[in-house]
């Protein structure tokens, strides 16, 4: 399992890659826009991008 930092984790290819790093295992932070189009789940951290 792997620490990974993940920007757009809400577009199109960035919601693709976070639910294939989190299928793997990864830990995920996740930088977007809006923290609340992230889903709930114990291996992803959202931060809201500044």
């Amino acid at each position: 399992m792997a620490n990974v930092l993940l920007i757009g984790a809400t577009g199109f290819v960035g919601s693709a890659v976070l639910n294939e790093l989190v299928e793997r295992g990864h830990k995920v932070t996740a930088v977007v826009r809006n923290v609340e189009k992230i889903a709930k789940n114990d291996l992803v951290t959202a931060v809201k991008e500044v």
